[in-house]
């Protein structure tokens, strides 16, 4: 599957291409809010999810966390967990079953300031 090979969640921090610009990598983008990128960072995120169906579903649930997690829509955990889990992208299934773990202390991390 391409999005096993591509996957802007899971790839590390590229030291030698973006050591002094990780607002560039891929998950840095991925979990950025959406009006806070530049227009280059936009164009970029619109290139990395047309490479895969995946690769644009894993952003859009990726923007719903963020945006959950800035606006403490606790309320709103549950559905994103099922929706993670049936997404059949395998590095957010693993992501809903350890907030499903922890899912206490990640319901209470909604309700506190982002520092």
């Amino acid at each position: 599957m391409v999005l096993k090979s591509v996957d802007p969640l899971m790839l590390p921090p590229n030291p030698a291409s973006n050591a002094a610009c990780p607002q560039h990598e891929p998950a840095f983008l991925y979990v950025s809010q959406a009006v806070k990128l530049d227009e280059k960072q936009r164009k970029l995120v619109a290139q990395i999810r047309a490479v895969h169906g995946d690769l644009d579903l894993a952003y859009d649930l990726t923007q719903a966390f963020v945006s959950m997690l800035a606006e403490h829509r606790d309320t709103d955990l549950d559905r994103w967990l099922a929706q993670a889990k049936q997404s059949g992208i395998r590095e957010l299934k693993s992501e809903a079953l350890g907030i499903r773990r922890d899912y206490a202390a990640v319901r209470a991390a909604f309700t506190r300031p982002l520092e």
